[in-house]
């Protein structure tokens, strides 16, 4: 896809927690936030390909988890964060986390 097609993508509101993701696009939106820092957008594929784009006053990721990785994204050149087991995208203030999820079999998992 190209940064047009991935600009194009509608946005949900950003309150909203995506589940079943396996990979975050990230787009520079030439904003600012009152931080400093600039604001981000993105677009999250799901596991059965979906897109879902959201982003609109970000500055700040956090990865929850020990096997993400990044790409670039080839001809768009914007980062890709992805993870083969897939996470789920927690939305805050300023910022958002991409928690792994939990790969352990249900009855190890502490409640």
């Amino acid at each position: 896809m190209t940064r047009e097609e991935f600009k194009a993508i509608p946005k949900r509101d950003w309150k909203e927690d995506i589940t079943d993701v396996y990979g975050v696009y990230i787009l520079p939106s030439g904003r600012k936030h009152e931080s400093g820092w600039a604001i981000m957008d993105f677009v999250a594929v799901k596991k059965d390909g979906n897109k879902i784009g959201f982003g609109d006053c970000c500055d700040d990721i956090v990865l929850e988890g020990s096997h993400f990785r990044i790409d670039c994204d080839h001809p768009s050149r914007l980062l890709h964060i992805w993870n083969r087991y897939g996470f789920t995208v927690k939305s805050g203030l300023s910022s958002i986390s991409l928690v792994e999820n939990d790969r352990r079999p249900r009855w190890k998992r502490e409640y």
